[in-house]
């Protein structure tokens, strides 16, 4: 019986690490692109908005960065951006202006 419980164990154990090991690499591309996707919304989902709302396509990571960090401190005033700026702590921004480049 103690046998068939471990076999059962690590079978559990083995389904659990297949599942999670490739999620632990991948966990900030996701988490990045959660975080963008508020922003695709204006920006578009292929990063290049239509309208007035300026797009992010062929941006650097440090146009994007410098321009939320600036948004956040209201160095650079806007419609809505410096609320949501805001909302992002430094390490945030960074990732997604690392997202937006990709």
């Amino acid at each position: 019986m103690v046998m068939k419980n471990r076999k059962e164990f690590a079978k559990c154990l083995l389904f659990v690490l297949a599942f999670s090991l490739p999620t632990l690499s991948w966990g900030t591309d996701l988490r990045s692109q959660m975080l963008a996707n508020p922003c695709l919304s204006c920006h578009g989902p292929d990063k290049q908005s239509a309208g007035s709302i300026p797009p992010v396509v062929g941006m650097s990571a440090e146009n994007i960065q410098s321009a939320l960090l600036d948004f956040k401190n209201d160095k650079r005033m806007g419609t809505v951006m410096n609320r949501i700026a805001k909302g992002y702590t430094d390490e945030e921004i960074a990732a997604l202006a690392n997202f937006f480049t990709r």
